[in-house]
């Protein structure tokens, strides 16, 4: 990708492909490695280069770095389980750590790819049930528990209903308890 970067980003290409050079972009940003800063960077900086080329190069350098931290969170081999999947490790992983990031990701993967594992699952719940009331006040805070909140329910797996309740009932934030309380909708 880097190579493909490096041999086309002077070139003044048409619309698609300044699209696919900034998807390349974001997919380096994404790697989390540090060798690929200096492309980035260079090419973020380069007044020659297409300007929508050059946005995508900059919002990639802080998106390297976030990925930089969150891949050593993702891939720990000290908390991997045999019995999970390589993804449902990652999920695992990403549920619980403390970044609210990893938290909404992976209750999106979850949730969208329909990857109702118990032992996510029971993750998710437990997080919940632990941080519910808590006095964080950001939206990212909010966004995650909410996340996590509707992969729960769209589950419909009946033990996890109750917690679902108790969070629409009595979460500190009105927002997580309007979102939880749709939630319960998947057990209709």
């Amino acid at each position: 990708m880097k190579k493909k970067l490096l041999e086309s980003y002077l070139s003044k290409g048409n619309k698609e492909d300044i699209d696919y050079l900034s998807w390349l972009a974001k997919a380096l940003s994404f790697s989390g490695q540090k060798k690929y800063s200096p492309t980035l960077l260079e090419i973020a900086n380069n007044k020659s280069v297409a300007k929508k080329l050059r946005k995508y190069a900059k919002i990639s350098i802080p998106v390297l770095e976030n990925y930089t931290h969150w891949n050593n969170i993702i891939i720990n081999d000290e908390q991997w389980d045999d019995n999970l999947s390589i993804n449902n490790n990652r999920f695992s992983l990403m549920i619980r750590s403390d970044e609210f990031h990893l938290n909404r990701l992976a209750a999106k993967r979850i949730h969208y790819q329909h990857i109702y594992k118990l032992e996510l699952l029971d993750l998710i719940e437990q997080k919940l049930v632990k941080h519910y009331q808590s006095t964080y006040n950001s939206k990212l805070f909010i966004n995650s528990f909410a996340w996590m909140t509707k992969a729960l329910a769209g589950s419909r797996i009946p033990k996890y209903k109750k917690t679902i309740e108790l969070i629409s009932q009595s979460a500190r934030h009105k927002k997580l308890r309007s979102k939880a309380k749709r939630s319960l909708k998947y057990y209709l």
